[in-house]
C-alpha cells in the first residue's frame, strides 16, 4: 500500500540498543514526521495512468484515520478507485464488522493489520487468547467477502513485542503462534478469510533479508506474502536515498523462493529529503511492472 501522510511509528531503521529509549523515541518521531500526504497524492495522480488502469496490479492506500471518508479524499484526488484499503487493529478491540461492510460493497478489499499488543508469542502459543482468536473469526466470517488478516507483521524486525529477539522470541514460536491463528479461523469456518504473512524487506543482526525464510509458517497457512519497506532518504546522518529496487529486490527474491503465494507491497513510501519523491514512485512501478510480475498489489 502506498502509505498517505505521516507514516505510524514502527522505525526499521532503527538499529538501537534497547538501552537508549530517549534516541529510539526520535527515530521513532522522526518517521512519524517524515512523510507529506499532498506529495503522495501527487505522485500517486502521475502513476496512475500506467499502472492501475493496466489491470493486473492492484492499487491500495494506507489514510490517517482510516474511515471512508479519509478513502472518498484519497480516491477523488488520484482519480481512480482503490483495491484495497488498510486498516490497523488492536487485538484488544472488536472486529471492523460495518467498515469492513462497506468497503466490501463498494469494491474494495479491506487488509487488517492485526497487531497482538500486550500479548506474547508464548501466550498465544499457550491458547491462553484462543477465545479472543475465536471471537474475531466469528465476526469476520459474518462478513459477506474477501477479508484480508495480516497477523504480526513485520516480525523479522525488532520494533514490535512480537518481533525479532524481544522478550524470548524466536522464528519458531512466531510460527507456531502464526498457524495456531490462522488453524483457529479455519475451525471457526471463516474461509472468507485470507492470510497475508508479511516481513520487513531486512532484519537484524544482519539487516538484510537472510532471516526471512526462518519465520515463514508454510504455503498451506499464507494466502498472499506481504512486504514492507521505505525510503527514508537523507532525513538522517545515518540514511541515504535507497530506489524501490535497492529497498525490495533481495526480499522479492527471497519471498519468492520460500512461497508459491502472489506477493503484495503493504507497505512502501518514500520520504522528500534527497530526491525526487514523485520520480521515486513512479520508478518503483516502473521496476514492478518489468522484473516482478508476481506482485499483485501495491
Amino acid at each position: 500500500m502506498l502509505t498517505l501522510g505521516k507514516l505510524r511509528p514502527h522505525p526499521e531503521f532503527a538499529t538501537l540498543p534497547a538501552e537508549n529509549p530517549s534516541k529510539r523515541e526520535g527515530i521513532i518521531l522522526a518517521r512519524k514526521q517524515l512523510f507529506a500526504a499532498a506529495l503522495i497524492m501527487l505522485a500517486a495522480t502521475l502513476l496512475a495512468p500506467a499502472s492501475a488502469t493496466a489491470g493486473h496490479l492492484k492499487m491500495g492506500v494506507y489514510a490517517p484515520g482510516q474511515g471512508i471518508d479519509q478513502l472518498d479524499a484519497y480516491e477523488q484526488q488520484v482519480g481512480f478507485e482503490q483495491d484495497y484499503f488498510m486498516l490497523f487493529r488492536d487485538w484488544a478491540g472488536t472486529f471492523p464488522t460495518g467498515l469492513s461492510t462497506t468497503l466490501i460493497n463498494r469494491g474494495t478489499t479491506p487488509i487488517i493489520t492485526w497487531e497482538p499488543w500486550g500479548r506474547s508469542l508464548d501466550s498465544i502459543n499457550a491458547g491462553t487468547y484462543d477465545t479472543e482468536i475465536r471471537d474475531y473469526a466469528k465476526d469476520a466470517k459474518t462478513v459477506s467477502g474477501t477479508i484480508l488478516l495480516r497477523p504480526m507483521h513485520e516480525m523479522n524486525g525488532n520494533w514490535y513485542p512480537w518481533g525479532a529477539d524481544i522478550a524470548g522470541n524466536t522464528p519458531a514460536k512466531y510460527r507456531a503462534a502464526f498457524k495456531r491463528i490462522v488453524s483457529l479461523f479455519r475451525a471457526e469456518g471463516a474461509s472468507n478469510v485470507k492470510f497475508v504473512w508479511s516481513p520487513n524487506h531486512n532484519g537484524p543482526p544482519s539487516w538484510n533479508a537472510t532471516t526471512i525464510p526462518s519465520y515463514f509458517p508454510g504455503d498451506s497457512y499464507v494466502d498472499y506474502v506481504g512486504l514492507s519497506g521505505f525510503n527514508f532518504g537523507t532525513i538522517r546522518s545515518d540514511t541515504e536515498w535507497r530506489s524501490f529496487e535497492t529497498i525490495f529486490n533481495s526480499a522479492l527474491w527471497t519471498a519468492g523462493r520460500v512461497s508459491s503465494k502472489p506477493i503484495i507491497i503493504t507497505e512502501m513510501a518514500s520520504g522528500e529529503a534527497g530526491g525526487d519523491k514523485a520520480a521515486w514512485i513512479r520508478d518503483a512501478f516502473r521496476v514492478i511492472e518489468k522484473d516482478f510480475p508476481k506482485i499483485h498489489g501495491v
